[in-house]
């Protein structure tokens, strides 16, 4: 038996597992690896770095011979996580060095359209504005994808300060604006004037682009979109409300996941990262995400975020833009 349990770790060590065997009843050890000398208790599905190598760890209890047991397995994932580290590096450093060009042809595009390379015509003028709002989506989507990669590694971290956010709204819907002349939408905001809060405000920003960006895209033509702040002694509510595609609710329950999105089923653009970043940062202040559809076409998507207010709120309005 000693020879075949010697054997068992020679192979499960070859494969790169360590294993760790023992009696629930007796605590005695049939196998026990030493890695498993370096490590305190971990949660099943647990990372963890020994050495200059990172192993998973997982445990599971079995019965054998009316006997229960416990099996520990730390196994090598170095290679993986090695190789994950290095597409992350390279995506990031891909998206960087995109966004000099970017830069570079926005400016360009600025000084020819303020008249500093002559005066444009009509037509001209149109072409270079369509041009400069192609460059302003693909560096939006370009930020989504650094923003993502800095979740992942954790590198963001929250900077919380004092704001106006209905300012910060009407930042974001000033950018968008020009995508719904093109489907003739209207966007509609029904907020109070004032709401100052304490959140991480460029973070809030993602969001409310983001949420924006979906909204309008998959919005159908000459429709209108009503963006929507309430607040209660909790929260403040976001949410916008337009009017498209129903989404059945197994679509809907995993629309925030990553990497999920709509564009293939509607002939649409996109990387799928930008209510799953929304989701991401909203969790990251408490708070939590809402989506809604229902089957006369009226979608609803937005947050719920535990806010503080510090001025006396105004009257709602109802402003078209």
């Amino acid at each position: 038996l000693e020879t075949k349990i010697s054997l068992l770790e020679f192979i499960i060590e070859f494969l790169g597992i360590a294993i760790r065997i023992k009696s629930i009843k007796t605590k005695k050890y049939y196998i026990n690896n030493e890695l498993f000398k370096s490590i305190n208790k971990l949660d099943n599905n647990s990372i963890v770095n020994i050495g200059e190598k990172t192993y998973k760890y997982i445990s599971k209890n079995f019965t054998y011979n009316s006997e229960d047991f416990n099996a520990s397995f730390l196994i090598d994932i170095s290679n993986e996580t090695q190789q994950n580290k290095d597409k992350e590096t390279t995506t990031a450093t891909i998206v960087h060095d995109l966004k000099t060009p970017i830069l570079s042809c926005e400016r360009a595009l600025y000084l020819m359209m303020n008249g500093r390379f002559g005066e444009l015509n009509d037509k001209q003028y149109e072409i270079l504005s369509m041009c400069n709002n192609s460059l302003n989506f693909s560096k939006f989507l370009i930020s989504n994808i650094l923003c993502d990669y800095k979740l992942s590694q954790q590198e963001t971290s929250l900077q919380l300060e004092l704001f106006d956010c209905i300012e910060l709204l009407k930042e974001s819907v000033s950018e968008v604006n020009i995508f719904t002349e093109e489907k003739n939408i209207k966007l509609i905001m029904n907020t109070p004037k004032k709401l100052k809060i304490i959140a991480d405000k460029n973070a809030l920003r993602r969001v409310f682009s983001n949420l924006l960006y979906n909204a309008i895209a998959y919005s159908y033509i000459k429709t209108d979109i009503e963006i929507v702040i309430n607040y209660n002694n909790e929260h403040t509510i976001f949410y916008i409300k337009n009017y498209g595609n129903y989404i059945p609710p197994i679509q809907l329950k995993n629309i925030f996941n990553k990497n999920i999105s709509l564009e293939n089923k509607f002939n649409k653009m996109g990387t799928g990262l930008g209510l799953y970043l929304s989701k991401e940062l909203i969790k990251a202040h408490g708070g939590e995400m809402i989506a809604k559809s229902s089957y006369n076409n009226e979608n609803i998507f937005g947050f719920k975020l535990k806010h503080c207010v510090l001025e006396e709120l105004l009257p709602i309005s109802n402003n078209k833009n």
